[in-house]
């Protein structure tokens, strides 16, 4: 409201307020603009049908009016409205009247860009999330208690128009007589899915399907919950388990847990791309404390480090966006993120600060961890003891390709030994990339293998160091 009225004294004429609340309008700027010296008019196409009738009832009206104009966007394109919009201006402002078009899309004409001031009308905070909390529950007993349960409510509630409040705490209370943060996020996980850009990850994968990696588990569980925590990015061949670690921290936070899908960003239609990330980065700013995963976010800059001439520049801007968003994120937002390869990926996406530490890789395991692995698959695949004549070599072997053996075991009802004859390792298929690779990490990255080990004073924490 303060930089609204600022714009209006310093004879701004043309603002567009993106939003899917014209209500809230109504009531955060209607009694607040007299206050200010200013008069309110407002128009929609089912009072008055004619689209020129308001900027033409606002050229007629006193000083220092400001016509509301809803789902405007619809007529902003006739050229008959942008030429009396152009012509009008220099008088709006002379005489300190301003239009508003309030509307959920942002479609400016070109002829007109240049002229408009768009605004965001905030998603309710604190203060009004509190309000409606209050009108939905009928008695203070159904409101949760002061303090850390009332936080917890606060905190999933962000995001949320406040029609979507009302009618998240209503099924709230009709299914547990209280409000209900599962509830809440459920509410939630839907409008996310909406966007199409993540989905709230569900999975039963835990720490314990993640065999080695205890350090890593141990730094990324004393710091999660930490707000100051911005996250960190693994590095490593395809099948060494970064996914399901990816997953299991998804589990063990208890955060609310996004995967994002960052090929669906990009679109054929010239600035589209750019939208959709700027509407994601809204959301998950206004969804505040999350988790957000970004698996394979090697894939999102593959062939984008070059002159830009095959997308229009597409890929740079993208890549800018994301280091803007890693480097400034809200508190509270932890970023996870795997790389398969550096080829492509420009070096500013490694730089610590962007993350809690340089990148860590996240390579072959070791002799001891494939034993470990091979007795866990063995056990989950269900290999009988007859299957197990001979334990094939597994050096240099992943975990993922550990686990196609005992698959192949299971499937086809053979020995460990003759499965093997069904896995090719990558460190075989793929020499060349992954000695590449792990020539590319010293220097560069920490090795999982050597994190420091640190006593945990968190009170969040589900795993206990060694």
């Amino acid at each position: 409201m303060e930089q609204f009225i600022n714009y209006l004294k310093a004879g701004f004429s043309c603002f567009w307020m993106l939003t899917n609340e014209p209500t809230r309008v109504k009531q955060t700027y209607y009694d607040l603009l007299p206050e200010n010296g200013k008069q309110v008019m407002d128009w929609n196409c089912v009072d008055e049908p004619k689209p020129d009738v308001p900027l033409e009832l606002l050229t007629g009206a006193s000083p220092d009016t400001v016509m509301f104009l809803y789902n405007y966007h619809f007529y902003m394109k006739l050229p008959k409205i942008i030429q009396i919009i152009q012509d009008q201006i220099p008088v709006w402002s002379h005489e300190g009247k301003s239009i508003v078009v309030v509307s959920a899309l942002q479609q400016i004409p070109p002829e007109l860009d240049k002229d408009f001031t768009v605004l965001d009308l905030a998603l309710p905070g604190r203060d009004e999330i509190l309000q409606v909390m209050e009108h939905a529950c009928p008695d203070p007993k159904y409101m949760p208690n002061p303090g850390k349960e009332l936080d917890c409510i606060i905190k999933a509630s962000k995001s949320l128009t406040n029609r979507e409040l009302h009618n998240v705490y209503s099924l709230s209370l009709v299914k547990h007589k209280r409000l209900d943060v599962i509830t809440i996020n459920d509410y939630r996980a839907q409008a996310i899915k909406k966007s199409g850009f993540a989905e709230v990850m569900k999975n039963d994968v835990t720490f314990k399907d993640v065999i080695g990696y205890e350090r890593p588990k141990a730094q990324v569980m004393d710091t999660i919950h930490n707000p100051k925590a911005k996250g960190v990015i693994w590095i490593g061949p395809p099948g060494t388990g970064k996914t399901t670690l990816g997953k299991a921290i998804a589990n063990e936070s208890n955060k609310l847990a996004l995967q994002v899908h960052t090929g669906k960003f990009l679109s054929k239609y010239q600035g589209e791309s750019d939208r959709n990330l700027d509407e994601f980065f809204k959301l998950v700013i206004a969804i505040g404390d999350c988790y957000l995963f970004l698996d394979e976010f090697d894939k999102q800059f593959a062939g984008t480090t070059g002159s830009g001439d095959l997308d229009s520049g597409t890929g740079k801007r993208q890549i800018g966006r994301w280091l803007e968003f890693l480097q400034d994120r809200p508190k509270g937002i932890y970023v996870n993120a795997t790389c398969n390869s550096f080829v492509g990926v420009p070096p500013a996406l490694f730089r610590v600060g962007r993350w809690d530490s340089a990148p860590w890789y996240v390579g072959l395991p070791s002799a001891k961890v494939r034993s470990k692995m091979m007795d866990h698959f063995i056990k989950k695949s269900e290999i009988r003891p007859d299957q197990i004549d001979e334990i094939p070599n597994t050096d240099n072997w992943t975990g993922a390709e550990i686990e196609a053996l005992c698959h192949n075991a299971n499937m086809r009802n053979l020995t460990l030994k003759e499965a093997s004859q069904f896995v090719l390792p990558m460190y075989q298929t793929a020499k060349e990339e992954v000695e590449a690779l792990e020539k590319w990490a010293k220097g560069r990255a920490i090795s999982s293998e050597e994190i420091p080990k640190l006593q945990s004073k968190s009170p969040n924490r589900k795993l206990e160091l060694e």
